[in-house]
């Protein structure tokens, strides 16, 4: 499938210009979650090497992706917090509880991209899915309620009507996932 979603498709100025938004959108779209099968595959392979050591981290199996929670996952952070799940609980331990809430969130996002290399496509995606991160919590934050309005406590939807339910998560999924694919294609691109 990647032969057909090229991530050069994105840079070429030729190849933009004759689509409109939402053939770039698809392509862009393409690129990154095909991209993304060849970490689930590395990923998939060291596990199998840990586990095959015999090594555990505070007793459980050392786990470096949740790959259904990323392709279904219906909002940003849960879409950052089960992809690279070392480097994700690293960066919340040592970057964002010492650096504080207030300034810990954009350094997080910063040192990612810095600790990816010094392309600027990885510093541009990193900045840019932080961005995204907080206007989608924030978004979400406000529309719950409003939604919602059934529930004593908003993660729990049992009592809310399932096909607002449905419809609510595929949004969710659907804003979050075309997020990451629009800014994702600068990770896949690198440099620019």
């Amino acid at each position: 499938m990647t032969p057909m979603f090229p991530v050069s498709y994105m840079i070429e100025p030729r190849l933009t210009l004759l689509g409109t938004f939402w053939r770039r959108m698809v392509m862009a779209w393409g690129a990154t979650t095909f991209g993304r099968y060849k970490y689930y595959v590395a990923w998939a392979l060291a596990e199998g090497a840990i586990v095959t050591a015999g090594l555990k981290s505070n007793g459980e199996w050392i786990k470096s992706v949740n790959i259904v929670k990323v392709e279904f996952g219906t909002n940003m952070r849960e879409l950052i917090n089960n992809w690279n799940i070392t480097v994700s609980k690293w960066m919340r331990n040592y970057v964002y509880t010492r650096a504080g809430k207030s300034s810990g969130r954009a350094l997080v996002f910063v040192t990612t991209g810095l600790w990816h290399g010094l392309y600027p496509g990885y510093l541009l995606f990193s900045v840019f899915i932080g961005i995204a991160t907080v206007l989608h919590q924030n978004l979400r934050r406000k529309q719950r309620p409003l939604i919602f309005r059934r529930s004593e406590d908003i993660n729990d939807l049992k009592n809310e009507n399932f096909v607002v339910v449905v419809l609510y998560r595929t949004v969710g999924w659907f804003v979050s996932h075309a997020t990451f694919a629009y800014f994702g294609s600068s990770f896949q691109v690198r440099f620019l």
